[in-house]
């Protein structure tokens, strides 16, 4: 079975060098058409010539066109010797990875050899002679050891760390911020050749991105909107890894200010909390001076009063209670209170 694996990658493999060779040959045998169709032209003008009544020496534009013609020849000639000289090549490569997968045959249930294996969460891409083949799903793929080479890359979400940055805000206080970036590959192709090292590249780019917005913002704003000042690192970021086939996310993981500004901070959070207690405190005795102000009016006015205790009264008849105390002066009160209560 692992005869006929490797007899069809080599049919498969010589195929694609004939059509590689044969389109490499084409721009040759373009430039040997043309060639012959000068030559013809040239051989008619001088055949008309021959039989036409002028004689004489040829013309310079002839002369031009068979200089023309012969160096056309001979590029010609040197490129199809070029094109020979690399399909041997690539058939003798061809040919010895084919003698090494079959020497490499009996480790190859072990996992060895010129086998290699696709896990989920992972996509590849086949390496012949240095250009792109085809990309490769999750499976086992058979590669030749002298002419191919398979490359993986997983296409799972990877966190990188970004180093710690010291950041200069725009109230000239220096922070210190680490951030967390998140990678997903949506295109192998282009993270495998649009950019060298897509990991380190992607974690150089968050680091530039964070020091510009971070710089861009004041302290306050830092810790107030930490979410809008990752929504802004990621669209910068995303701008540049769209054309490496990345798609990014970056979140802020830690904001280290200096030991002299936490000072200064934790003083101004007690003083507004100091002064949001005194408010409370200030709207409260408010409350209390209306209240008692109200209550020293009532006692200004005796009818009032006496309204007042005829309410309490009626409130407390309206209620199963057996026993009621009147203040002393209030008969009449008591006596009409009760009425209310007997005729309930």
């Amino acid at each position: 079975m692992y005869l006929i694996i490797v007899c069809f990658e080599m049919s498969s493999s010589q195929s694609e060098y004939e059509y590689t060779a044969e389109d490499e040959g084409s721009s040759s045998l373009s430039g040997s058409g043309e060639s012959g169709s000068v030559s013809q032209l040239s051989y008619v003008k001088s055949k008309g010539r021959g039989k036409g009544k002028r004689k004489g020496k040829s013309s310079r534009s002839e002369v031009a066109a068979r200089k023309r013609t012969r160096a056309e020849n001979q590029i010609g000639g040197h490129s199809g010797d070029k094109d020979a000289c690399s399909m041997w090549f690539k058939g003798a490569q061809t040919m010895g990875g084919i003698c090494v997968s079959a020497a490499c045959m009996p480790l190859a249930c072990c996992g060895c050899g010129p086998v290699r294996q696709i896990s989920e969460g992972q996509r590849g891409i086949l390496m012949t002679f240095g250009k792109l083949s085809r990309v490769l799903e999750p499976g086992t793929y058979h590669a030749n050891p002298c002419t191919q080479e398979i490359r993986r890359y997983t296409v799972a979400l990877q966190s990188l760390d970004v180093p710690r940055q010291s950041v200069l805000t725009t109230d000239d206080v220096t922070l210190d911020v680490d951030a967390v970036v998140f990678v997903r590959i949506f295109d192998v192709v282009k993270a495998a050749f649009a950019v060298e090292n897509y990991r380190e590249a992607v974690v150089n780019l968050a680091a530039a991105s964070l020091v510009t917005v971070v710089g861009n913002t004041s302290l306050e704003h830092i810790f107030q909107e930490r979410g809008t000042l990752n929504d802004r690192i990621k669209d910068q970021m995303q701008l540049e890894t769209d054309e490496w086939g990345i798609e990014v996310d970056v979140e802020i993981a830690d904001v280290v200010i200096p030991t002299h500004m936490q000072r200064s901070l934790a003083a101004a959070a007690e003083a507004k909390r100091d002064g949001k207690a005194k408010l409370v405190t200030a709207r409260a005795e408010k409350k209390a001076s209306t209240i008692l102000q109200s209550a020293a009016e009532l006692m200004e006015n005796p009818i009032a009063l006496q309204l007042r205790y005829f309410q309490t009264l009626s409130e407390i008849a309206a209620e199963n209670n057996s026993t009621v105390i009147v203040p002393s002066g209030m008969h009449d009160l008591a006596t009409a209170a009760a009425g209310a209560r007997a005729g309930k």
